[in-house]
């Protein structure tokens, strides 16, 4: 097999295996690579790339390059694309829209030292529904509505315009994504699609907790607690808790996400917590 990237297995959770029946949506947040499983479509990919290996990250650049021009987009119909979560390949990715097949390659780092993310929102596919290309993936494959891929530098730089705060630098970012993106996982639960959306879609959300770090108080976990009942509605509450290094000091504050329908939205600011259920 081909990999742009980690290259690791793992079988259906009953997460997966749950949404397979139901259908439920996905907000997923990972890497995008690329794999062959054909050697065929391999042969074809190193032709394209002038005989060098399609494996190696070195030329991860020049990957991007042939998948991107026009001559080869029917090269990027053959390939199989797998979002990687956290290190370990987690869904095939299939677009909704044949025509979105395009933002595949446009989302591989030309860099591979870049902290690149891939935001990935659709939903399960069933078995009539997967193309030809993934028919022999070992993974679920996620039908996406929308893929967005950007990095931690200019994700920093748009948060600095929007928050007005200057000193949200990309490693803080990075490590932040890190620590948020390591407890949501697949992002088939409405609590890990919740989280997601708020990483991906809520400024405040650094902007808090960089403001925490100012103060000493370090994101030490994120809970979900019973929400209210809300007339029918989903609806999660994603509790965060700062805790101080120097001493016993701990701050919590909370946000309501809706996570109903295929777009999480927000029902509330992020305030603290003052709810002890």
């Amino acid at each position: 097999m081909t990999s742009a990237g980690t290259n690791t297995r793992r079988g259906s959770s009953p997460e997966v295996t749950n949404a397979l029946v139901g259908g439920r949506w996905v907000y997923a947040i990972g890497t995008v690579g690329t794999r062959c499983l054909t050697e065929g479509v391999e042969h074809e990919l190193r032709q394209a790339l002038g005989g060098d290996d399609p494996m190696d990250l070195h030329r991860v650049g020049k990957l991007r390059s042939a998948l991107t021009s026009a001559e080869n987009r029917y090269l990027v119909r053959e390939l199989s694309w797998v979002l990687t979560i956290d290190g370990i390949d987690s869904y095939v990715l299939q677009p909704s829209d044949p025509s979105d097949v395009q933002s595949l390659p446009e989302a591989i780092r030309p860099d591979p030292r870049d902290y690149g993310i891939d935001a990935v929102l659709g939903r399960i596919a069933g078995p009539t529904q997967v193309d030809a290309a993934n028919a022999y993936a070992r993974l679920p494959v996620l039908i996406f509505d929308q893929l967005h891929s950007f990095d931690a530098d200019s994700f920093a730089r748009s948060l600095q315009k929007t928050t007005g705060v200057a000193g949200i630098d990309p490693t803080f970012v990075a490590n932040t994504l890190r620590t948020l993106t390591g407890i949501s996982g697949p992002g088939l639960t409405g609590e890990h699609r919740a989280l997601n959306y708020l990483v991906l879609r809520y400024p405040k959300l650094y902007q808090l907790a960089f403001e925490k770090a100012q103060e000493g108080l370090g994101l030490r976990a994120v809970h979900f607690p019973r929400a209210p009942a809300t007339g029918g509605r989903t609806v999660v509450v994603v509790l965060l808790s700062f805790q101080a290094s120097a001493d016993s000091r701990v701050e919590k504050w909370s946000v309501r996400v809706d996570v109903t329908d295929k777009f999480p939205f927000l029902r509330g600011a992020l305030a603290p917590h003052l709810l002890t259920s």
